[in-house]
């Protein structure tokens, strides 16, 4: 069988350039060679297979493994902090081009995991629960009946009662115990039902998990909520690991103590766009947090007769998922090396003038202020793939927390692009602003006086509307004047429009 090369986004139009600070993450190749040895075949045979671009299948790959992971392992990546593992991945991609076979290939051995852990506990667990829930029942209303007899003496009633008081507290626990079936993946459940579940797990951790995930990031928006709200809450706290505590009229109350989430969402293009275009989930909600992408995918024929990928890497690939998975109880901490840690902290510098009051991404600060975090995560993932078995203490290599930052300016690239037209209709609204408060001073404004014209604008603070008109200084549309006194003192900056 003729096989075509792997697609990657070279074949796809690379969207605007829009970086300045630093070239090597504007719109380039996935970089494969950045993933994992132990399972980089297993990306090309299904890239092959399914004829679809191998960063498909690498992100599948990361979130899965990240959602294998749980709770068990994270990074010192500071000297008092430690990052976790779990990642939250949104792909967008054309409907009919192969991301749902992509995305069952790397999904069976956590959902095969679940199942045995499911049909272990219904045959077994929940059984011998059933049974002590019998016998319980049968105590209380032995209790019950001696209660309700007038011969019963003192001692006797007292007796019953403190039997029936003792059974119902049992029974109680032994009801809670019920809702624990094993659950290791969720797909298309309301955030109501998935607390409920989440909390109800060992080690409160979830893989959100979906190919078709359009009703999942329609309730991020709010689809849900009667009053407006983002449906995000949840997915901050599993992103970050808190407490999980909510109280509702309609049913008991939820709590847990630490939670976790990885999540792996596969949708239309369009919904990514509509995420990223939400500007309070941009500012400071869920969005900085994801790692998300659009990706280009060509149909592709497959022949009848195809081969599928070779049983010997699908059979690779649940061993290190089956790895994972039961290695979550050990909750181990890795170590950087020195010249990892001089890589990352380099790598973490790069933006912080970028993200600050005048800088190119200020507009966007909150999803800079992720990029460094989100690539510690991506180290961990990389490094528990390749050293399953990985020890406390472990030492993560220069070679993976590269590969880290190979992979991330890769997704800072596609996201980017993703937010360029939302930030260009922003900065258009902006100048059509500054351009009717500048209208009113014919020798230019000062940042102080935009301040006063348009405070809501920029919250009240001089600094805010400086950093917003040296953006649009920066970006042609305005002209920086410098008025110095004859006599000395201070210099009074101006703004006009450029001629």
């Amino acid at each position: 069988m003729k096989r075509s090369r792997i697609k990657t986004f070279e074949q796809a139009p690379e969207g605007p350039k829009t970086l300045s600070v630093n070239k090597d993450i504007e719109p380039h190749s996935f970089p494969i060679a950045s993933m994992p040895s132990k399972i980089r075949q297993l990306i090309l045979e299904i890239a092959n297979v399914t004829q679809t671009p191998a960063e498909l299948a690498s992100l599948c790959a990361l979130a899965f493994a990240a959602g294998a992971l749980g709770k068990g392992a994270r990074m010192l990546t500071k000297e008092s902090r430690r990052t976790p593992g779990n990642l939250m991945i949104a792909i967008g991609a054309p409907t009919g081009t192969g991301k749902s076979s992509v995305f069952d290939y790397l999904n069976k051995p956590i959902q095969k995991i679940q199942e045995e852990e499911q049909a272990n506990w219904d045959s077994l667990k929940k059984p011998e629960i059933d049974a002590n829930l019998y016998f319980l029942d049968l105590e209380i209303r032995k209790a019950s009946k001696i209660l309700s007899l007038q011969t019963s003496s003192f001692s006797e009633a007292s007796n019953a009662q403190l039997k029936i008081k003792a059974a119902e507290k049992t029974k109680a626990l032994l009801l809670n115990e019920l809702k624990k079936r094993p659950r290791y993946v969720i797909e298309d459940c309301s955030n109501q039902q998935a607390e409920v579940i989440i909390a109800n797990q060992t080690d409160n951790t979830i893989l959100s998990a979906s190919a078709d995930a359009r009703e999942v990031i329609n309730n991020l928006l709010g689809r849900l909520s009667k009053e407006g709200h983002t449906g995000e809450n949840l997915w901050l706290k599993l992103y970050s690991w808190e407490a999980l505590v909510t109280d509702r009229i309609t049913r008991e109350a939820v709590s847990a103590k630490e939670t976790c989430g990885s999540a792996i969402w596969l949708v239309q293009p369009d919904l990514i766009t509509k995420l990223f275009s939400h500007e309070k989930m941009l500012d400071s909600g869920l969005v900085p947090r994801l790692l998300a992408c659009n990706i280009h995918c060509d149909a592709g024929f497959i022949e009848y007769d195809a081969p599928g990928v070779p049983d010997s890497l699908t059979e690779d690939w649940e061993k290190l998922i089956r790895t994972l998975v039961a290695g979550r109880s050990k909750r181990i901490t890795l170590t950087v090396s020195k010249s990892a840690r001089v890589l990352m902290e380099n790598w973490e510098k790069r933006w912080i003038d970028a993200r600050n009051r005048g800088g190119e991404f200020y507009d966007i600060h909150g999803v800079v202020a992720r990029w460094s975090e989100n690539t510690w995560r991506i180290a961990v993932v990389l490094h528990l793939i390749e050293f399953p078995n990985a020890a406390d203490g472990d030492e993560v290599s220069e070679e993976t927390i590269e590969a880290a930052i190979s992979i991330a300016k890769w997704m800072i690239s596609r996201q980017l692009i993703i937010i360029e037209d939302g930030r260009r209709k922003k900065q258009v609204s902006e100048l059509t602003v500054i351009k009717e408060v500048i209208a009113k001073f014919p020798n230019g404004i000062t940042a102080r006086e935009f301040m006063q014209q348009k405070k809501s604008m920029v919250n009240n603070n001089a600094k805010e509307a400086t950093a917003l008109l040296e953006r649009h200084v920066s970006q042609g549309a305005l002209q920086r004047v410098e008025n110095k006194p004859d006599g000395g003192g201070h210099t009074e900056v101006r703004y006009k429009l450029k001629q």
